[in-house]
């Protein structure tokens, strides 16, 4: 190499290790600084903050997790309930409806057995009795104060008249 060349890399070499020593200064003036300071504090700070809101996220998350669950649940639950209550509703709708068929079976068989005993007692009385006439005779009435009467109005009349004796 030459003379010269030689010399132009060694200013250049210097040149560049000036470069370097002023930027150098640069930095540490910028790191002295004390915007830059409060800037880093406050960058550090940010960062404490922005860790403790990933923490908190991640807790409601898991919280949030925790809730859609327990509602799912809840919403099995109330329809379950809700198919129980229908169950029960249809369970008594039908009991109810066997209670009525048995009363109205009752009924009949009540009226059945009161036909059929007065029909006897009738009969009964035609025997004990032949010359009198038993046509005038009702299943549907009662002797009351010696005549034949609704069963209805000898009852009610004999309650007026037993409000009257007090």
């Amino acid at each position: 190499m030459k003379q010269g060349q030689l010399f132009c890399i060694k200013v250049l070499s210097l040149r560049l290790a000036s470069i370097s020593r002023s930027q150098e200064n640069k930095y540490q003036k910028m790191m002295e600084n004390k915007d830059f300071k409060e800037l880093k504090e406050e960058i550090s700070l940010n960062k404490k903050l922005i860790e403790d809101l990933k923490g908190k996220l991640v807790s409601k998350e898991e919280e949030l997790r925790t809730m859609n669950d327990a509602r799912e649940k809840d919403a099995e639950l109330l329809k379950k309930k809700e198919n129980d209550i229908e169950r029960v509703k249809n369970q008594m709708i039908d009991t109810t409806v066997k209670m009525k068929n048995l009363k109205k079976g009752k009924e009949t068989e009540i009226l059945d057995a009161v036909a059929k005993s007065s029909e006897w007692a009738i009969n009964q009385a035609k025997f004990l009795v032949p010359e009198q006439d038993s046509s005038a005779m009702d299943l549907t009435k009662v002797v009351f104060k010696d005549m034949c009467a609704d069963d209805d109005a000898a009852a009610e009349e004999k309650e007026g008249e037993n409000g009257a004796d007090e």
